[in-house]
């Protein structure tokens, strides 16, 4: 139960004021001619009820300045002032020993030191002081791994007993509050009008409250409240009285009333459809599992065809370099194919000329060795004529000089 705003602007939520309402309905019995502290008073509409069921004094505290606030401009009351504080604090704000009835609906579970809360209440409170304390039970309300962003602390009924018996005393009645079903009946009135109060201004409907002078509690069936199903628990100290049981209730209508019970009548099959519904839950919780493993394969996957395909870009890129050099390298070696059948050409020329030279010098070679072959049989003959007589030679010489100086015909006709 968080904190209710009330103000002329905020609707008007039956349910909503009657579960509010309810807790406070604990202390208001106890309220005539006590001075009042209402801890955490959140926009005041509980400790206006207080004011109004005959407190001597209510101071409602809060720590929310806004709360604060709007408490101030919505309730006013000559027995009744508003002031900011947190709950730890209390001591400091507030007069020792000065409050004879304290109120702390659901504020424990809030605070950030609950053992200093109620240590903060016990100081400012009269010994024999009526205290009420009510607690959520979260449990209930919700799972092991969930929980209420603004609460600190999670109570079962047994650590919130210990807890608070040992700071506030062992002199307590224990309520569990719940939902109520039934039948009742109100006075008939002439619309929902609400009554103008403090010279004119309208109040919230939340506090157009009508104490019931006579109600009967029947026993609950197999279907009422446990200490680990109740919507929250409730400590009552020091009462003069027993309290049998305490709330709010708004009436319905029969419609309405019939639609709820054929509801409840329909549980059975309710809970036959919810059981389904479970199995049909997990067993899309694990599809969903297996869905998100294969997600997480295919983006594994995805991953990897992301490398390869980069991979691939990058080696299509180098087969790119490769193809480019090889084209220039195709270009090259054309040129040098181009230069080879050049100089091929020029080869056979000069192996042509080589040819032509090597003929030539077999040539000069056969002339050269006749030249040498002549010139050894001139050097022979030079030689023989050395040895001969120089008389032999002469006459040889002019015999040569004689046919050289005959006619022709001569010559011819001797042979010579």
């Amino acid at each position: 139960m968080e904190r209710l705003s009330v103000g002329a602007d905020a609707p008007y939520d039956a349910r909503e004021a009657a579960m509010h309402v309810g807790r406070y309905a604990l202390a208001l019995p106890f309220a005539q001619g006590r001075r009042v502290l209402d801890a955490a008073c959140g926009e005041g509409y509980g400790s206006f009820l207080l004011a109004e069921a005959g407190a001597a004094e209510v101071v409602g505290i809060d720590i929310a300045e806004e709360a604060v606030a709007a408490a101030r401009a919505t309730f006013r009351h000559d027995r009744l002032r508003f002031a900011t504080g947190a709950g730890e604090a209390l001591a400091a704000l507030l007069p020792a020993a000065h409050f004879d009835l304290v109120v702390s609906i659901e504020t424990i579970e809030h605070v950030a030191d609950p053992e200093a809360y109620l240590h903060a209440i016990r100081r400012v409170a009269t010994p024999d002081a009526v205290i009420v304390v009510t607690c959520p039970n979260d449990h209930w309300y919700y799972g092991e791994a969930e929980g209420n962003p603004h609460h600190r602390s999670r109570f079962r009924l047994a650590e919130f007993q210990a807890l608070t018996t040992r700071i506030l005393g062992g002199r307590v009645q224990w309520l569990l509050g719940s939902a109520t079903f039934g039948f009742g009946m109100q006075a008939l009135r002439d619309g929902d009008a609400v009554a103008l109060r403090d010279g004119g201004n309208l109040s919230p409907r939340i506090v157009d409250v009508a104490p019931q002078a006579l109600e009967l509690s029947v026993p609950a069936g197999a279907d009422g409240p446990t200490t680990a199903d109740c919507a929250y628990f409730a400590g009552l100290w020091n009462a003069p009285a027993t309290i049998a049981g305490v709330g709010a209730r708004h009436a319905l209508s029969m419609e309405h009333y019939r639609r709820l019970t054929e509801g409840a009548a329909a549980a059975p099959r309710l809970a036959e459809l919810q059981a389904a519904l479970d199995w049909h839950v997990a067993r899309v919780d694990t599809l969903d599992g297996d869905l998100r493993w294969h997600v997480d394969r295919v983006r594994e996957q995805d991953a990897l065809l992301a490398t390869q395909a980069e991979q691939l870009r990058s080696l299509a890129a180098s087969l790119d370099t490769h193809v480019e050099r090889l084209r220039s390298q195709g270009e090259s070696l054309d040129w040098h194919a181009e230069r080879v059948r050049s100089l091929g050409e020029a080869l056979d020329w000069h192996v042509a000329r080589v040819d032509t030279l090597d003929g030539d010098l077999r040539w000069h070679v056969a002339r050269v060795r006749e030249q040498d072959t002549l010139l050894a049989a001139q050097a022979a003959h030079l030689r023989a004529m050395e040895e001969e007589p120089a008389s032999r030679l002469l006459a040889r010489g002019v015999a040569r000089l004689l046919r050289a100086a005959r006619p022709a015909r001569w010559r011819r006709a001797a042979g010579g």
